[in-house]
Order: C-alpha cells, then sequence, then structure tokens
C-alpha cells in the first residue's frame, strides 16, 4: 500500500492505498510528509479531513502541550467539561470494553485511586466503544469509580480524534496547569511518578 501510495499518486485508489498504509501506524506524525503529498481531492475528502485530524491530534498529544477544554457525556448521563478538573493531576486514559491490555491495568488504577483521590488526583476514562451496555458493564466489572466519559461513537471518539489516539491503551498525564507532562504510563510506571509528584 505505501509503494502504490508512492508511485501512483494521481489514482482513484490512491487514498485507499493511503488508508491501508496509515491503519498500520500508532503515531499519526510519521505519515505527514506523505499526507501533504496527496491530491488536493483527496486531502479535501471526509477520510483525508479524518486522516488530517489524526496527524494534528499527535501534536495537540506532545509533551508540554496544554490540554483545551473538551466535553463529554458521562456513564450516569451527564455532560462532563475536562475545565472542572484543572487544579488537579489528571491521568486522561483512553480504553474499551473490547481491549484486554486496556483493562489489566485497571486494578492498579484502581489502587492509586484510592491512594490519591483526596490529594488532587483524578482519572478521566475516555471509551473507544460504541456499545453501551458493554462499556458499562466494563466500568462496574473492574470497579472504575473514576470519571468515566464516552461518546460511543468507537474509535472515531472526538476526544481520541482530537489526540490522534490510534492504539488502545494510551494515556496522558496532566499537571494541575493542564500541561500535558508525560504519557503512555502504566500502572507501576504511574505509581512511581505520582509518588514524585504528590507528598
Amino acid at each position: 500500500a505505501y509503494q502504490y501510495t508512492k508511485m501512483n499518486k494521481q489514482s482513484a485508489l490512491v487514498l485507499f492505498a493511503f488508508q491501508r498504509y496509515s491503519s498500520f501506524q500508532a503515531d499519526y506524525s510519521v505519515i505527514e510528509a506523505d499526507f501533504l503529498n496527496l491530491p488536493i481531492w483527496a486531502k479535501n475528502s471526509p477520510d483525508g479531513k479524518l486522516i488530517a485530524k489524526k496527524i494534528e491530534g499527535i501534536k495537540n498529544g506532545a509533551l508540554g502541550k496544554a490540554v483545551s477544554n473538551f466535553s463529554q457525556r458521562s456513564v450516569t448521563g451527564s455532560m462532563v467539561e475536562f475545565v472542572n478538573y484543572k487544579g488537579k493531576y489528571i491521568l486522561l486514559d483512553f480504553w474499551a470494553s473490547w481491549c484486554v491490555p486496556c483493562r489489566k491495568e485497571h486494578p492498579g488504577y484502581k489502587s492509586l485511586f484510592e491512594i490519591y483521590k483526596s490529594k488532587n488526583f483524578e482519572i478521566i476514562s475516555v471509551s473507544l466503544d460504541n456499545n453501551k451496555k458493554a462499556w458499562q458493564d466494563a466500568i462496574l466489572k473492574d470497579e472504575m469509580k473514576w470519571t468515566n466519559l464516552s461518546d460511543l461513537k468507537g474509535q472515531q471518539n472526538s476526544v481520541a480524534v482530537r489526540y490522534g489516539i490510534q492504539a488502545i491503551p494510551a494515556n496522558f498525564l496532566i499537571d494541575p496547569n493542564g500541561i500535558i507532562i508525560a504519557k503512555n504510563l502504566t500502572a507501576e510506571e504511574l505509581s512511581v511518578k505520582l509518588n514524585q509528584l504528590i507528598k
């Protein structure tokens, strides 16, 4: 697919080939140069615009970047805004009920949440589910007693797209000023980090 994209830039199939190639990239920043070389019609198509959003999302999720406000519906049905949590250390976690590696981290998150929830720490888990019952059942089974959000659009979840999430589990550790200070921490790594940051 990559070779086809490079050799057939004016083909009607170039966008399809590019999508096949890019779908194997966890980090969309590596495809930006090739994307910019696609024909204008491909870049301006709905699929092309989605790829552009994911490329921009990688930049939004870089270390040192400020997290802009977003809102999404919680598992209880209320709308939640990120800005309401500013002033805390936040783990912004991306997962799904069907993601086994994601759910293996939940016991560790649960322990850390119990230790640090009264010490200016919050977890916001954004699900890439599109099945509401599966999402709700997983939250109950894993005893995820922190903030759980989803728009039930699967991998097109608006927050996931904004931050270029292409593979899960994925997460960002955000400081009280809303700045990303670490990425993709395991529960063990998060424990070390929180022990350093929160006394």
